[in-house]
């Protein structure tokens, strides 16, 4: 069973972020709705005293991802134009007070976590799959197996992106000698299996890319561990197969694939094409733009858009402007709103705690930051709620953990 009874091993905090990682790949709202009752239970039942402590501010350094932003918007007298952006990421915020003040971190709940995530990832697919069934009896259409249609919940970047961090945490499971995240292998390769087919189906680019790195990167650190006997690799080669074999026969997935080739080698001769890469490309020249002006302090979180519409208005991009695009780059969207001091933070987050991770054996953290930054190429994910969670309740949790892994070692 993947259940326990979790009232006589958590504590009510535990309890709600564990609803909130089951949530995560399904639903938003009631998602919020968890959010605002562990922040009461916080405020409630919180260990203050553990604000004395220099270890729990040390802790906190990620909530600067929050606070940046604020003090920026409230230094330009801003805050009351662009509240709804910081209350947007109020969770990068919430969560990190909230485990520091409400929890006593052990590895075993961070496990409980993926866990649950995994299962939420599970239940999000056939919650996908029964809408998309419904839609296509009562439509006769097989589009709604494809892209948006079947990935309703979520955009597809960002749902592509939480199954390919279920099969990075699935494959550390079948390569681990004692798995922690209890979920049995031969059920880890299944749901491996799975989660692939709908990446594919789902047919973000950005997730193509993650999938193939993820699953190419593991299956050579199996072979090199001699995991591998004869008989998994004729399935290995059979679902390669099958997959080929879906990728050739559906028309919505070879027309994405033909615009990856055709509309990022040939953006430029293709610049009418409203296509997303064709979109990216117009941010992120627009964007540079703005940041050779503005590299040092930014322009502020919410001002941003404003200027960058100006620039889509002068360019003639009309469907970017209509459309409120962001820079689909995080990095470049950090540099465009909070300057090089914003930039930085972000650097120290990604390439600095990856390298760091990598080099203390902390996989589960490398592996979440990997995605993230792959993610983050073409992406603005800190400006959406789908990915602000997301990245504030994973990166809060392994963060912490690596603070703790630091001082169990000094």
């Amino acid at each position: 069973m993947f259940f326990k009874n979790l009232s006589n091993k958590y504590n009510l905090t535990q309890i709600l972020l564990l609803v909130i990682a089951l949530l995560i790949p399904m639903e938003k709202t009631t998602m919020r709705i968890a959010i605002v009752f562990v922040s009461l239970v916080c405020i409630l039942k919180g260990d203050f005293k553990v604000l004395f402590k220099r270890t729990s501010w040390i802790k906190l350094i990620p909530t600067v991802l929050w606070v940046l932003p604020f003090l920026q918007l409230f230094f330009l007298n801003k805050l009351n134009v662009h509240w709804g952006h910081l209350e947007t990421k109020l969770s990068l915020l919430i969560l990190p007070i909230v485990i520091v003040l409400g929890i006593k971190l052990k590895e075993d709940f961070i496990y409980e976590i993926i866990r649950v995530f995994i299962i939420g990832c599970c239940f999000s697919i056939v919650i996908c799959l029964i809408n998309s069934s419904y839609n296509f009896i009562v439509f006769k259409n097989s589009n709604y197996f494809f892209y948006k249609k079947l990935s309703f919940l979520h955009h597809p970047s960002y749902y592509s992106m939480y199954l390919n961090l279920a099969i990075g945490f699935l494959y550390l499971n079948i390569i681990s000698t004692s798995p922690k995240i209890e979920i049995d292998k031969n059920w880890s390769w299944r749901l491996i299996i799975s989660f692939t087919i709908f990446v594919i189906l789902v047919s973000s680019r950005t997730g193509w890319m993650t999938n193939i790195i993820i699953n190419s990167l593991f299956i050579i650190i199996l072979m090199k561990i001699k995991f591998f006997k004869s008989k998994h690799l004729i399935v290995g080669f059979g679902i390669l197969l099958a997959l080929g074999g879906l990728v050739n026969s559906s028309t919505s997935i070879k027309n994405r694939f033909n615009e990856i080739i055709k509309y990022t080698l040939y953006a430029k001769e293709q610049s009418n094409y409203p296509s997303s890469t064709n979109t990216r490309i117009k941010a992120w020249e627009s964007a540079t733009e703005l940041v050779r002006e503005k590299w040092i302090l930014g322009l502020g979180t919410g001002e941003s858009k404003i200027e960058l519409n100006k620039i889509y208005e002068l360019k003639g991009y009309d469907q970017l402007k209509h459309k409120n695009i962001n820079t689909h780059n995080q990095f470049l969207q950090y540099l465009l709103d909070h300057g090089l001091i914003g930039f930085i933070f972000l650097i120290f987050f990604t390439i600095i705690l990856l390298i760091f991770s990598l080099r203390d054996k902390n996989y589960m953290y490398a592996l979440f930051i990997f995605i993230m930054m792959i993610n983050f190429m073409t992406e603005a994910i800190l400006e959406t709620q789908s990915g602000i969670v997301f990245f504030a309740l994973f990166n809060t949790l392994f963060f912490f953990n690596w603070i703790d892994r630091k001082r169990a070692f000094h």
